[in-house]
């Protein structure tokens, strides 16, 4: 397989040479930018008639980034994660294809150096290394591509002192780009020419391309799961010399073949047998003795790990023994995402006439006075019927029908921003710290997501109000204690970028992710119980997905039965809280 990249700068203007270049190297993805022009006029019909599929983000004059294929591609980000109001040009765009998740970059330049175009750099660099973190260990291949504006170091350019001021060559903007690939990725073209000059960039002035005077600015960035794979590479140097080119030239790498490899990491500690027919992409099956219709049972959910809605329900088949103790008797808030994780996603709260005449329901009236019926887990059929209508995520209610005002347990939700999961384990030590002090029983689970739920045994002896009002005096001591990267402010504008410690999740109707909850996340992860043992630095969302999980739970068993089984009295607690604190 053959992958470039090229900044076309300008891609209406240079399409002839675009088509050419296309037409004699054949390259399987290609990633471009600075495209130049808006969607609208984005030459689709003439890159289709190359043979190429094409996803783009346009913008006018300047920007702009686009990734083709000759194979399908499904788009899966249009940014990068993260709030800054100024991050409104088109610079990334993320797909898969062909079993790889392509990441296409577009760096800002950054220059004049010093000014806040460098600043501007730098907050674009940050954003895009966060994101790589939870790129750099996927289970498929991953490749970040594209215009860096980066020299990394002395041997991409051709005269080191020259760029000493300029924003390609700062300190600042070498250490982020080294601190990109000390996450565990391979420069694809240094590690191919370790020691040689290598330019993919010639400066229109000065006959910089007649001279040689060239800069390495465009990079392939590859994940250990792809990096044995790389096995040639290089610039296609002439095309830079044909008439009314980019000043860059196209930059390829060729990856060996991956067939074998890529189908043993997706059947990675599958979750097997299934008890669904492996030969029909739709069925009717009795669960429990009800008639359940699972539909397009080849759909992928999560495409960058090759997870489909037949994985799902395998899932959910076989934790059912373990989570339905967790959801049965309980209302449902139904998260619907019928699309798969990045598709269009919606709360369903009343399943008045749409449930089967075998689930249970029960009316409640909302707190804006609406009248729902809501659906109400019994068993392993209840879990598969949310399962297959969508329901990546399972939200149940911590109170019972038979007691709706009165939770069996009281929930601390760690919700960090900007904060490494190593601070969420450390606000999560704190929490138990203040608990252990007042002789409160606690159980950590992962939320599957970025935080941690804290689970408290309540036994529905106490109401929502109270519940809350216990947990807002324990995450307030806690926050006392680490205030430097805490906040109880519940508005995000308010909290200056810090983990929110969150006790409102503590009401009728949450829908906070339920023990050995799948997420909608790439990855699959699952919200699991932990030992307290297990909450230290170096713990991470990716610990536990659909691939392991269940083989955890075989040999650890449900460690979150205490939830179910123990209560705390909650005005002795409150009264050791205040002599205690």
């Amino acid at each position: 397989m053959k992958i470039a990249t090229y900044n076309i700068n300008g891609i209406n203007g240079r399409l002839d040479n675009l088509l050419r270049w296309l037409k004699e190297r054949e390259p399987d993805i290609v990633c471009l930018q600075e495209l130049k022009c808006e969607n609208h006029k984005f030459p689709e019909r003439q890159l289709k008639g190359a043979g190429y599929n094409a996803i783009w983000q346009g913008q006018k004059s300047w920007n702009g980034v686009a990734i083709l294929a000759k194979s399908e591609l499904k788009e899966l980000r249009r940014d990068l994660p993260g709030d800054d109001e100024e991050f409104t040009h088109s610079r990334y765009l993320e797909a898969f294809v062909d079993g790889i998740v392509i990441g296409c970059i577009y760096l800002p330049n950054g220059n004049p150096w010093p000014g806040p175009k460098l600043d501007y750099k730098l907050r674009w660099f940050k954003r895009l290394n966060d994101h790589a973190k939870d790129l750099v260990n996927r289970e498929l291949p991953v490749i970040l591509i594209g215009d860096y504006n980066v020299m990394p170091t002395d041997l991409d350019t051709y005269k080191p002192e020259k760029y000493i001021n300029n924003a390609l060559f700062r300190p600042e903007t070498k250490t982020a780009y080294q601190s990109l690939v000390d996450q565990g990725w391979t420069d694809a073209i240094r590690q191919l020419y370790p020691n040689e000059r290598v330019y993919t960039f010639w400066d229109y002035l000065h006959k910089a391309y007649e001279r040689d005077a060239g800069l390495r600015l465009d990079h392939f960035l590859l994940n250990p799961a792809v990096a044995d794979r790389l096995s040639a590479g290089g610039v296609d140097k002439a095309v830079r010399g044909w008439q009314g080119s980019s000043d860059h030239a196209p930059v390829w790498i060729e990856l060996s073949d991956s067939n074998q490899k890529l189908k043993k990491a997706m059947k990675k500690e599958k979750t097997s047998p299934s008890f669904l027919d492996q030969a029909k992409d739709s069925q009717t099956v009795k669960v429990d003795g009800c008639p359940l219709t699972f539909n397009h049972l080849s759909k992928v959910y999560w495409p960058e790990d090759g997870i489909t809605k037949r994985d799902m329900f395998n899932y959910y088949d076989q934790v059912a023994e373990y989570m339905v103790p967790y959801l049965k008797d309980r209302p449902m808030s139904l998260n619907r995402f019928p699309n798969g994780i990045h598709g269009p996603s919606f709360y369903q709260k009343d399943v008045k006439d749409k449930a089967p005449d075998c689930m249970k329901t029960m009316p409640h009236t909302t707190s804006d006075g609406v009248e729902k019926e809501y659906l109400v887990a019994t068993n392993k059929a209840s879990l598969l019927w949310m399962a297959s209508l969508g329901c990546i995520e399972i939200n149940p209610w911590f109170s019972r029908v038979t007691s709706p005002d009165n939770p069996d347990f009281c929930v601390i939700d760690l919700d960090p921003d900007k904060q490494h999961f190593d601070q969420v384990i450390s606000a999560a030590l704190e929490v138990k710290k203040v608990l252990d002090a007042i002789g409160v029983p606690a159980y950590p689970k992962t939320s599957g997501s970025t935080g941690m739920h804290i689970y408290i045994p309540l036994g529905a002896k106490y109401t929502y109000d109270q519940s809350q009002m216990f947990a807002k005096i324990i995450v307030t001591l806690v926050h006392k204690q680490i205030p430097e990267y805490t906040s109880l402010e519940r508005m995000v504008k308010n909290r200056g970028g810090k983990m929110y410690l969150d006790f409102l999740q503590n009401r009728p109707d949450a829908t906070i992710a339920g023990v050995y909850s799948l997420r909608p996340k790439p990855g699959a992860t699952v919200s699991m119980p932990l030992t307290w043992d297990e909450v230290r630095p170096g713990l991470t969302m990716r610990d536990f997905t659909i691939h392991n999980s269940i083989a955890r739970l075989k040999e650890t068993g449900d460690l979150f039965k205490n939830v179910l089984g123990e209560r705390i009295d909650l005005a002795t607690t409150i009264k050791k809280a205040q002599s205690t604190f």
